[in-house]
């Protein structure tokens, strides 16, 4: 399946996965930095250990690259390659600065 970005491809796996439907998040250059200024930011919060089909934010400068954390690793959506799933440390993942994880509130315990 071909998506139209990043987030795209969260709002489709959430939704096939987990049920939830997630909204639509305007964007532009920045997609993570978008989703940052987005009431949407309100029904996640910022972890330091991450869970399965919590958020992962990549960062160079600004946040820049959403994906989804499952079984220590990273599924995401490149426009060039699709939707591939990465080790945290496997070499690509070296492109980023740094990364921070988000949890949706309903996952709490």
């Amino acid at each position: 399946m071909k998506y139209k970005n990043c987030w795209d491809f969260v709002i489709s796996y959430y939704k096939k996965h987990l049920g939830i439907h997630l909204p639509i998040v305007k964007i532009e250059k920045s997609y993570a930095f978008h989703f940052l200024n987005e009431p949407e930011k309100t029904n996640w919060k910022k972890n330091d250990t991450p869970k399965d089909f919590d958020l992962v934010m990549f960062y160079r400068w600004l946040p820049e690259h959403i994906g989804i954390y499952k079984n220590g690793k990273v599924i995401h959506y490149l426009k060039n390659a699709g939707v591939v799933c990465h080790d945290m440390n496997h070499p690509c993942m070296a492109n980023w600065r740094t990364y921070e994880f988000w949890r949706r509130n309903i996952y709490e315990s």
